[in-house]
């Protein structure tokens, strides 16, 4: 993963000019506005209209979208939005993001893929910050799976079948922690060589001390962090493996 961290900060970090930021807020603050209001919504109605914008499908996903969710989320906090609307504007930006990253024509950027497994264990309803971390590791040339609502014998056949490089594990509260524990120990007690393993989400921010409760490889706080760490990581392991031989 030579230089991914530099990339990612390149493709992903800064992605607007000056004179585009304007409209990059108008669009997140109507996807807010129009996908938390109840009553008649079309899905077709706001893709159109979000193409006559004139904003990318990256900027759409990579800043976009993920502002008008924590516009929604203000609204919440705030009381300006009750938590009905706020459900209802997450689930169809997710909606959003899945028809906007099918429309991709993807080319990898790199010959040799790595490919990743994005789980996210047990029931969670909001799952916007993994479709946007796949779909921006698939831009940067990974092949990824996103398996929702995965239990321990779902992760565990995954990886003995398909060959991943890494599994990360998108966890959004420190309920679904507790999924998320039991999966990694499983793994580690059953697994002789497993993937490189990373947890990152929403709730680095809610647990204390997190690497005492999940004994993972990688902790990361966003997508440039976790390739930094991975590919640390992966050099390590690289030196082991020489080592041994």
């Amino acid at each position: 993963m030579s230089n991914l961290a530099q990339r990612v900060l390149r493709e992903l970090g800064q992605k607007a000019p000056a004179e585009a930021r304007e409209q990059i807020q108008k669009t997140a603050h109507w996807l807010a506005v129009t996908c938390s209001t109840p009553g008649s919504y079309s899905h077709e109605a706001v893709l159109k209209a979000l193409m006559q914008k004139g904003v990318s499908n990256e900027l759409l996903i990579d800043v976009c979208i993920p502002e008008a969710a924590r516009t929604l989320g203000a609204g919440w906090d705030d009381n300006t939005r009750s938590f009905g609307q706020v459900s209802l504007g997450t689930v169809r930006l997710q909606g959003l993001v899945q028809e906007l990253s099918a429309q991709w024509k993807f080319t990898p950027v790199i010959h040799d893929q790595q490919s990743v497994l994005v789980a996210i264990c047990g029931d969670e309803d909001h799952i916007l910050g993994p479709l946007i971390l796949s779909d921006q590791l698939r831009r940067l040339g990974y092949s990824v799976k996103l398996l929702l609502g995965a239990t321990e014998k779902d992760v565990h056949d995954n990886i003995e079948t398909g060959f991943f490089d890494m599994v990360m594990f998108s966890c959004s509260s420190v309920v679904s922690l507790d999924n998320v524990a039991k999966v990694v120990k499983s793994l580690r007690q059953e697994i002789s060589d497993p993937p490189i393993l990373l947890l990152g989400g929403a709730v680095l921010g809610q647990a204390p001390e997190i690497e005492k409760l999940v004994a993972v490889d990688v902790i990361a706080s966003g997508l440039t962090d976790a390739l930094e760490q991975l590919e640390s990581e992966q050099v390590v392991n690289a030196g082991k493996a020489t080592v041994s031989r």
